[in-house]
């Protein structure tokens, strides 16, 4: 794999203790089928390894300039430079089918927006698959495509720089047209989308990417800034446990 580049002038305070477990985040996380706290020491080009919470025996690598950083108020948390990202290889368990919930804790740098920056991608950078993506657009609006680019769903409300913000992204096919899609900002609802996927396909076998989202005509839409607790659930949340999940995870 490529080797992790450490930024000169990282701080990262790496004899920090982790993360204390959230309170009531098991019966949170049913149906999880990933989730990466990013409270490893560091990551490094011997040591890349981002360790899943959800017992599934996944695990990303930390590919570029990313590594992980005491924060303040979220203790440790992935840093990403801006030229770099965190893979996920593909497996059955990701592909969505016919539900998926992407959440995430996010704080860009500033300015944000150009070019769009991913945030969690299971997409190929060339063709059209993509099975399911999460990034920020020009003006810094959450946006998200699902089964490819059918119907790409914009945000209207920007997502600060600088500050902490919970993302989350609801599909669930089983769901009529206009409500398969739903998305939330800190715990919650800004919108609910018209998709025409019933089901994203099976076959859509690119890797997850955290921090990039992967495009052949525009290969530098990488995310600046910090994320963590990135989760990946088979099934569509609630409102209510998009909300409780916010507060349970909420530092």
């Amino acid at each position: 794999m490529t080797a992790l580049l450490l930024a000169a002038g990282c701080r990262a305070n790496f004899d920090a203790q982790p993360d204390a477990t959230p309170p009531d985040v098991a019966s949170a996380l049913v149906g999880c089928e990933l989730h990466l706290r990013m409270e490893e020491p560091r990551w490094s080009d011997t040591a890349p390894d981002v360790l899943d919470a959800c017992g599934q025996d996944d695990r990303g690598l930390a590919i570029g300039e990313v590594t992980t950083e005491l924060d303040a108020e979220r203790g440790r948390v992935g840093f990403f430079y801006g030229q770099g990202y965190v893979m996920v290889a593909d497996s059955a368990r990701l592909r969505g089918g016919r539900g998926v919930t992407v959440s995430a804790w996010v704080r860009p740098l500033a300015p944000v927006g150009t070019p769009p920056a991913g945030l969690v991608a299971k997409r190929a950078a060339t063709g059209a698959k993509a099975a399911y993506s999460l990034f920020l657009s020009r003006n810094a609006h959450l946006s998200s495509d699902i089964d490819s680019q059918n119907d790409r769903i914009e945000v209207p409300t920007a997502v600060l720089p600088d500050r902490w913000t919970h993302l989350t992204l609801v599909y669930d096919g089983s769901a009529p047209k206009p409500k398969r899609v739903h998305t939330y900002q800190d715990g919650e609802t800004t919108g609910q989308w018209s998709e025409s996927s019933s089901q994203i396909p099976a076959d859509f076998d690119a890797p997850l990417t955290i921090g990039y989202l992967p495009d052949e005509a525009a290969p530098d839409q990488y995310f600046r800034g910090r994320i963590d607790d990135v989760v990946l659930w088979s099934r569509a949340l609630g409102d209510d446990e998009v909300a409780a999940w916010h507060a349970a995870t909420r530092r």
